[in-house]
């Protein structure tokens, strides 16, 4: 699994067990470790129960988690009592398109952004990477990654990789602590695997679209490069 915040394993952790997976992969690096939460799409989760009470006493460990953040806590618990104000994005989105409105959802299509812009954009976002997020993202990782040991499921962190290009001395340094804090975890859950990138195929600045999507050619090169290492650790 790859491109999903680490709260989200959690907050999805019974959908990912109907597909009764025995191996769980997760794509991770300091890219998704070292950067503010996006807690947008956690309105739409599924009901947990005693749950929220972790992730409120998490969320008050942490001087970065903002007011709004908290709002978007409240509208969470409140959408599970009212499915219509959860899902209200749904109907305002119906209204406008019979309305005949441009923006639907009034977003621009992530699509339609020039490439260049979102290049930009995206090494903006690789600058803004520190270490300050990384406890609140950890505690969460290891949360699944305990869930996951009570469910007898093996779970393969693969260290994400992106464009070389990004690289600095700054995300490097962070790359080094994140790396130090997963093999910590990796002594904690016997259930729990980490492989850096440098065990995988490299892929190279001519192998991304953008500055973290690769090309599906080298996309599909390191899916297989990755299937196939792991198969190869678990063979007698």
């Amino acid at each position: 699994m790859g491109g999903f915040c680490t709260l989200d394993y959690m907050l999805y952790r019974e959908y990912i067990l109907i597909y009764n997976p025995s191996r769980i992969l997760l794509f991770l690096s300091e890219f998704d470790l070292g950067r503010q939460p996006d807690l947008s799409a956690m309105i739409y989760a599924p009901f947990q129960g005693t749950y929220y009470l972790d992730i409120i006493g998490n969320f008050r460990n942490y001087d970065f988690i903002t007011k709004d953040d908290y709002k978007l806590i409240a509208k969470m618990l409140i959408g599970q009592v009212f499915p219509e104000i959860k899902y209200s994005f749904i109907y305002q989105g119906l209204l406008n398109k019979f309305t005949k409105k441009k923006e639907a959802l009034n977003l621009e299509s992530y699509l339609t952004v020039p490439n260049t812009t979102k290049i930009k954009w995206q090494l903006r976002r690789l600058k803004n990477l520190s270490s300050r997020p990384l406890d609140y993202h950890i505690s969460f990782l290891e949360d699944f990654i305990s869930y996951c040991y009570a469910k007898k499921i093996d779970v393969y962190i693969i260290e994400g990789q992106y464009t070389p290009l990004a690289y600095s001395k700054k995300d490097l340094e962070l790359n080094a602590i994140v790396k130090n804090k997963i093999y910590y975890l990796t002594n904690k859950f016997s259930n729990l695997k980490f492989i850096p990138r440098s065990e995988l195929y490299q892929l190279k600045p001519g192998d991304f679209k953008d500055a973290y999507h690769a090309e599906k050619e080298a996309g599909n090169l390191l899916a297989k490069n990755t299937i196939e290492y792991v198969e190869e650790m678990n063979s007698p």
